[in-house]
């Protein structure tokens, strides 16, 4: 595995030229629970009024800063909060439940020699080991630095991942958690799936090739390694 300083090697020959990108942080892993538990400690310890609505509708999504100041009020310590989510994002990479599906699609895809990349915003060297763990040798773990926006990775994110690869973006399928990442995935050129979580499934979708439920949980795996399999 390696980071981002991937972009300036040549990817291995011996590859088929197709591409899985995958959200570590919001698809693989259940990290929208764990987002929004991390978010209610913070709040709840500040004292700051929270009810249901306020993950999906005052932080899912939105800028960060912005985001805290206006929960926790002019007088909230908004770095020390910014550090206490992160530091239980990083135990949450560690630690959270994987989704079985996308998993076994990643597996089966390494299998057939096909390249695959998790992108993620946690701490490098915790999501490699925890790829490690999972059986995932040979993927490789994007490191993205420049995120302002809870749950929210920048647009060009996915591109980013794509020249990781020396391939064109639509020669990938990106597997995804938020209907911006849809967005910002097909704009690049990627076919998408989205495997995304109840508290922020009332996005809109619209684009998405594949949405996890649609079909029977049987034949999930069967369906996303038909979508990777038409770009190659």
């Amino acid at each position: 595995m390696s980071d981002e300083s991937t972009e300036q090697e040549t990817a291995p020959t011996s590859k088929r030229a197709c591409g899985l990108i995958v959200d570590f942080d919001f698809a693989l892993i259940d990290g929208i629970s764990a987002l929004e538990k991390a978010c209610a400690k913070v709040l709840e310890g500040a004292g700051a009024k929270t009810d249901k609505g306020t993950f999906p509708r005052h932080l899912f999504g939105h800028k960060v800063n912005t985001a805290l100041r206006t929960l926790l009020g002019a007088e909230g310590k908004t770095e020390s909060a910014i550090a206490s989510i992160a530091s239980d994002m990083d135990h949450a990479a560690e630690k959270a439940p994987v989704d079985e599906a996308i998993l076994a699609v990643c597996k089966r895809t390494l299998e057939a020699n096909a390249h695959v990349v998790f992108v993620t915003m946690r701490t490098q060297s915790v999501v490699e080991a925890r790829v490690e763990t999972l059986g995932l040798e040979g993927a490789v773990v994007l490191k993205c630095d420049r995120c302002d926006r809870f749950g929210e990775y920048p647009a060009d994110i996915w591109s980013r991942a794509a020249r990781t690869l020396k391939l064109n973006a639509r020669f990938c399928t990106a597997i995804v958690a938020s209907a911006t990442s849809v967005r910002h995935a097909v704009m690049a050129g990627m076919r998408t799936a989205a495997f995304t979580n109840p508290m922020i499934s009332f996005q809109d979708f619209s684009g998405v090739d594949f949405t996890a439920g649609t079909v029977p949980a049987s034949d999930t795996v069967d369906a996303v390694m038909a979508l990777i399999n038409s770009r190659a």
